[in-house]
């Protein structure tokens, strides 16, 4: 589950090469430049990413160090990590509610300073489902707005595949389990399931804290240094679905809630019931690949055994009668 903490690292005074840069690019957003700096270290997170709260100003900014990353993704080089987000954010602003992008700097250990979006995350609409069917219907139309204004005429459907073995290396597996996990992707590759005639960007974040969801009802999505083009639309549907069954297993032990909600969101991203089959025959894939993942990422092995298993149940759906009645 979601770390919420902000520990308070230190406070920056007048004089801080780095307090007066951010003082400086965010200009009149600061009536006394000489106020102190507040600095909250935000978990979890792939890099060092620190809350930047302005003393007296009720304003703050959030820095995210590509040059700092934390565990698992630590591969990259920082200033690529760096643009692709950057230009992310300015490509979304007024696509999709994302943060706005204030200003970045390679020589502050490729920094990325954004507005701070201050919401509840969907850990929390999770934890109370308290009006939960209508975040779930805010953020289906949330994916929609993506997917529909980012559309391309490629779908790399290689890179797909490509993407789900370099994720299963990342298991160390034994031969035998890895041959069959290629068998049956294989599988999925000739089946067709998956093709598409249309791209599009996706966020492709595994994480539920990415979603802020704000006093108004308005959702930001954050975190887009992962986004990929050219996608299959279904990654993040499937993303939310897994995360969603993985939560209410977890810690609520209800697999019943979980698919009600899960078929809620799918309905209200569908445009008619055709698109809604459809979805729901590539949804597996999707989500094998996100608990695959999310199993890479897990440090309790009783969390990584139930991951490893909802994936290998996904995965091997394509061989149920209802998916080969539709293949056929």
């Amino acid at each position: 589950m979601e770390n919420p903490s902000q520990r308070c690292l230190a406070v920056l005074k007048p004089g801080d090469i780095f307090r007066d840069w951010l003082v400086e690019i965010l200009g009149t957003n600061i009536d006394n430049d000489k106020c102190d700096v507040e600095v909250y270290r935000l978990n979890p997170a792939s890099h060092t990413v620190c809350r930047y709260d302005f003393s007296g100003e009720a304003f703050s900014v959030v820095g995210k160090f590509y040059s700092e990353a934390i565990g698992w993704k630590n591969n990259g080089d920082p200033n690529n990590l760096l643009m692709h987000e950057f230009h992310a954010l300015k490509r979304l602003r007024g696509i999709i509610d994302v943060p706005k992008a204030i200003a970045i700097r390679n020589d502050f250990n490729c920094v990325l300073v954004t507005e701070y979006i201050d919401g509840d995350s969907f850990y929390r609409s999770l934890e109370t489902e308290i009006d939960l069917y209508n975040h779930l219907t805010k953020l289906a139309r949330l994916f929609r707005s993506l997917h529909e204004n980012t559309k391309t005429n490629f779908y790399h459907k290689d890179e797909e595949f490509a993407n789900f073995h370099r994720v299963l290396d990342g298991l160390h597996v034994n031969r035998v389990t890895r041959d069959n996990y290629n068998r049956i992707l294989g599988d999925w590759w000739h089946s067709a399931i998956l093709d598409q005639p249309h791209g599009c960007m996706i966020h492709n974040d595994t994480s539920p804290a990415n979603y802020r969801i704000m006093n108004n009802g308005r959702i930001y999505m954050l975190d887009l240094e992962s986004f990929q083009e050219n996608a299959n639309f279904v990654r993040d549907l499937g993303t939310i679905a897994a995360e969603i069954k993985r939560f209410f297993i977890c810690y609520k032990g209800c697999k019943e809630r979980a698919e009600q909600y899960i078929g809620h969101f799918l309905w209200n991203y569908a445009i008619n019931e055709d698109e809604f089959l459809r979805i729901t025959r590539m949804l597996p894939f999707f989500m094998s690949l996100n608990h695959f993942v999310s199993a890479n990422m897990s440090y309790n092995a009783i969390q990584r055994d139930f991951l490893l298993k909802e994936a290998n149940s996904c995965l091997n759906a394509i061989y149920s009668k209802n998916m080969l009645k539709k293949i056929r």
